[in-house]
């Protein structure tokens, strides 16, 4: 999936980082499987959007999140986002 290596403590990166894979697996079966979007708004609206997390604590609070919870989280995952922009 080419996503980034989560940041956390010592035990919470590989847990984060099965879980990121968990939840993706889920949102995948979920929403293009029952065919509620294509493969492109996936890719659209979950992947591109899960690349910007970079937090493993982000995807461990999220593990029991609904389909739908989760695509408004992954929208505005507030301070979990990737920092990569100079903002001067």
């Amino acid at each position: 999936m080419n996503m980034p290596p989560l940041q956390g403590f010592e035990k919470q990166i590989p847990y984060g980082t099965e879980l990121r894979y968990d939840a993706l697996r889920l949102l995948y079966e979920e929403l293009v499987q029952s065919e509620r979007m294509t493969e492109d708004e996936y890719d659209e609206k979950v992947t591109t959007l899960a690349r910007r997390i970079n937090r493993a604590k982000f995807w461990i609070e999220h593990k029991e999140s609904s389909v739908d919870d989760f695509l408004l989280d992954l929208t505005d995952p507030g301070d979990q986002n990737i920092g990569t922009e100079n903002p001067y």
